[in-house]
């Protein structure tokens, strides 16, 4: 870099928010006896999951459970929204991950971008920090974000947990005075 300073960059992921929940798989299974409530709270994509995986009342209850996680992992819960706009999906190998729909990817949309603006504040904010001789800035710029979940039941609960990360470059320029 040129006038004497030196310039940095590492790409890393950084958690940014994170939503758990615990549901009682009998409480969900008897809730799915009502076709409305499958009707109401599962994508026909989950409900063919379901059905393929031989319609056990864990899968609904471990769904329900990422769908609450991923809405508090929003800072929102539901509101604005429902169920059905967050989706649980499976890779080959069963593995879930959450898409977001309708009012739901809006509100995760705007939290990406107001993520990245206090990722921006308290940058600067340190940067002015210290009274030092060396000015010190740093400059982030979200390339995207990750949501990670991960999902487990045993006899009575099923648990989840949802991650938004944040995929950063982070620059660290210092000018010696």
């Amino acid at each position: 870099m040129r006038g004497g300073g030196e310039a940095d960059g590492v790409e890393k992921y950084c958690y940014k928010m994170i939503g758990v929940d615990i549901v009682q798989i009998k409480r969900i299974a008897r809730a799915a006896e009502n076709p409305a409530f499958l009707k109401r709270v599962y994508t026909a994509a989950e409900l063919e999951y379901y059905k393929a995986g031989g319609e056990r009342a864990e899968t609904l209850a471990g769904m329900y459970a990422l769908k609450e996680a991923a809405a508090k992992a929003l800072g929102t819960g539901f509101n604005g929204f429902n169920l059905k706009d967050v989706e649980v999906l499976h890779d080959g190998q069963g593995a879930p991950h959450i898409q977001f729909h309708g009012k739901a990817r809006e509100v995760f949309e705007s939290k990406k971008t107001e993520l990245n603006d206090e990722e921006t504040k308290a940058a600067g904010n340190a940067g002015k920090a210290g009274g030092v001789k060396k000015e010190s800035g740093i400059n982030k710029a979200v390339e995207d974000t990750r949501i990670e979940c991960s999902v487990s039941h045993e006899k009575k609960y099923a648990v989840a947990v949802v991650i938004l990360n944040q995929k950063q470059v982070v620059s660290e320029i210092k000018i010696e005075n």
